[in-house]
């Protein structure tokens, strides 16, 4: 089109011309605006499109072609199926088609459109997203406009949102938008002053600010990286000190902390001792690292004693491992020894040792000596698994660890579950910054036999252990390269490998192979080898009038309304897996706190998976709350039988992961959930 013919800096100027004009022409939807578009899931048009949507030509690439001419389709309903559907896709050569949808008579059509060119990731589109906005009378549309150029804009489009002038408190679509826009920016790496500025006076300091758009506002602050904020601490003092949503406080307590101010420092002390949110409380103790440890540690000590809030004794070992001081190393042996949670436990025992000079070489080999005489002892794989992760803190254990991962007898062979543990605490020891100071003259030898153990890790076909061990093979610091000339045993490994079960691993050991050769262009096409269900209408039909499921755990049931209209495909593919007894017993081997808890591994370990998948179904849900479920993947179209729960917002996955129910009942059970804890089934409920 002759629009990408200009001038890339004169279509952004009279782009950005347009947009500060636009902001005084209001944004009431027009009245004309047609009524909503049901979309009729027993309509086999519609079936046809999502059906599409999980296929794949020979060559591995999308039906574009057929999805495209249902954009042009006399049916709104199947317009509005074909732009929702390319969300997943992401395909920029639509473009050009996406943009003719623009001006669709449906507002519905309209934004849908809008947001399937922002996933496009193409600056074209931004270019086309902008146009688009200054003859947009619908305030929903017009929101998906600003959201879709956060997701594909460029510095260009950064400044101009940065710098129009604010909307109306009434306009809360659109604050709403302006703010997930910046922060989809800042996710992209994408941050300037005057972003940071608006956010925090526009949205932060004032009060009266829509809650999800001051939410969206507070993730900024709180993820996007090298923010120079200190001039803003009293601001964000105001706000700490008068925020009421818990959701919004724990972030903006992270960025306070990025202020690095003894008023910030002050002011986080206080608001943990009078708040009785646990989430608000760990993320303070996060926050501390980003103060002198020697002023923030009396509050870690209390926090790592605390045994009223789930995970707080666990964020307060974290952080002693990250920040601690060797003089303070006894202290977190002595605590560790009466911790009452075993995940807390062996996190300061790691921390003592991490934290210990270099020379003190008899105190790490004694506490190291405590956690290989307590491996034996204790039944649980994760507990074992937490253990190994503790030694690999001391660089010489790598030889227990060893002895684990390889010994005599294929009986005394251990779980995936301890030996992707064996393969995280070798890859450890190798990339320890302090390796070569430790291993001093034995450090050939110590080298050596390491990249001999590693060359098994490779041929002994565990995919978690390959996996890791693959992803370390790509550190250029490391020199593996020069260890293995002949990198050969790495291809007979992935040759074996089974796809897509093992699709994450083969991937890794593509990169590893890319490096070791010289050779960083050279890519497999994965989806070619995807084997993709499509949904069951069926199975989706019955679910219409009984569409939730219950979760039952050994800390109590969660009961999750399935959302089979935003993600037929994954919900039918999970509804088949509970009736079969898939899930019956399995773990949840992933707890992060104020974040996710992730299970439904057949290994126990993340890295399990089945010989197909369902592609990613991409919504307009948002990872805005607590209690947001979502399918685990390696990538997009990877998704098989692991699934996760938010405990927190966690708006920086919207988009790339598959939302397919929402917590109902139990949300309590999801936040005391620890790693280990049980799955004892999961059965449609009415």
């Amino acid at each position: 089109m002759q629009i990408y013919s200009f001038s890339r800096n004169l279509l952004a100027a009279f782009a950005a011309f347009l947009f500060f004009i636009l902001q005084g022409c209001g944004s009431k939807p027009s009245n004309q605006d047609p009524a909503e578009i049901d979309l009729d899931f027993n309509d086999a048009g519609i079936q046809q499109i999502i059906s599409l949507r999980g296929s794949y030509s020979a060559n591995g690439l999308p039906n574009t072609d057929a999805l495209k001419t249902y954009l042009a389709s006399d049916k709104t309903a199947q317009r509005l199926m074909s732009a929702i559907v390319l969300w997943s896709v992401q395909d920029s050569n639509l473009v050009p088609d996406l943009e003719k949808t623009l001006k669709d008579a449906y507002p519905q059509v309209r934004a849908a459109a809008a947001t399937a060119l922002g996933f496009s990731k193409s600056s074209k589109a931004a270019v086309i997203l902008y146009g688009a906005f200054k003859d947009e009378a619908n305030y929903k549309v017009k929101a998906a406009i600003l959201e879709a150029i956060g997701r594909c804009g460029t510095e260009s489009e950064l400044k101009y949102l940065a710098t129009v002038a604010p909307y109306a408190l009434k306009d809360s679509f659109l604050l709403e938008a302006k703010s997930l826009a910046l922060f989809r920016m800042s996710a992209r790496g994408l941050i300037n002053a005057e972003g940071t500025n608006k956010l925090i006076n526009e949205f932060i300091a004032n009060t009266q600010m829509y809650r999800p758009a001051r939410l969206a506002a507070a993730n900024y602050l709180a993820r996007a990286a090298s923010l120079e904020v200190a001039s803003f601490e009293p601001a964000l003092t105001n706000a700490v000190n008068t925020e009421k949503d818990s959701n919004t406080l724990m972030f903006l307590v992270l960025g306070l902390a990025k202020t690095k101010t003894p008023t910030a420092l002050a002011t986080l002390k206080n608001l943990y001792q009078s708040s009785n949110c646990g989430q608000v409380k760990i993320n303070i103790i996060r926050g501390l690292r980003y103060f002198p440890y020697d002023s923030s540690k009396t509050l870690v000590f209390e926090a790592v004693a605390d045994s009223i809030y789930p995970h707080l004794d666990l964020i307060a070992a974290e952080q002693l491992y990250h920040t601690g001081k060797d003089l303070d190393a006894l202290i977190y042996q002595n605590l560790a020894a009466s911790a009452k949670n075993w995940r807390t436990r062996y996190q300061l025992y790691a921390a003592a040792i991490r934290n210990l000079a270099i020379y003190k070489t008899p105190q790490r080999n004694f506490i190291s000596q405590k956690l290989i005489s307590l491996y034996p002892t204790v039944a649980s794989d994760y507990e074992k698994a937490a253990i190994i992760r503790a030694l690999s803190e001391n660089v010489w254990n790598y030889k227990f660890i060893n002895k684990i991962m390889f010994p005599v007898a294929d009986s005394l062979l251990p779980s995936p579950i301890v030996l992707s543990a064996c393969g995280e605490a070798l890859v450890a020891i190798r990339s320890n910054p302090d390796f070569d100071k430790i291993v001093g003259l034995n450090k050939l030898a110590v080298v050596n036999e390491l990249n001999g153990i590693f060359r098994l890790c490779i041929e002994r076909a565990d995919v978690g252990v390959q996996a890791l061990v693959a992803e370390m093979f790509c550190d250029p610091k490391l020199e593996f390269s020069i260890a293995y000339p002949d990198y050969n045993f790495i291809k007979e490994a992935q040759a074996k490998l089974k796809l897509p079960r093992d699709i994450e691993t083969h991937i890794f050991m593509q990169k590893s192979l890319n490096v070791l050769s010289k050779n960083a262009n050279k890519s497999v096409d994965y989806h070619a080898l995807l084997k993709l269900v499509e949904p069951e209408w069926q199975v989706i039909k019955t679910i219409e009038s009984k569409n939730k499921a219950l979760i039952s755990t050994n800390k109590g049931d969660i009961i999750i309304q399935l959302l089979y209209k935003d993600a037929p495909a994954t919900v039918s593919h999970f509804i088949q897996l509970a009736q079969s007894r898939f899930y019956d017993n399995k773990t949840f081997h992933r707890v992060v706190p104020n974040f996710v808890v992730q299970g439904g591994c057949p290994r126990g370990d993340g890295y399990g998976g089945f010989d197909y998948g369902t592609p990613t179904e991409v919504s307009n849900r948002r990872f805005n709350k607590a209690g947001m479920v979502g399918m685990a993947s390696a990538g997009k179209d990877t998704e098989s039988s692991q699934f996760f729960i938010t405990t927190a917002p966690a708006l920086h996955l919207d988009g790339n992961y598959t939302i397919f129910a929402e917590v109902e009942k139990g949300l309590e059970v999801v936040q005391k959930l620890y790693v280990g804890d049980t799955i004892r089934l999961v059965k449609l409920v009415d």
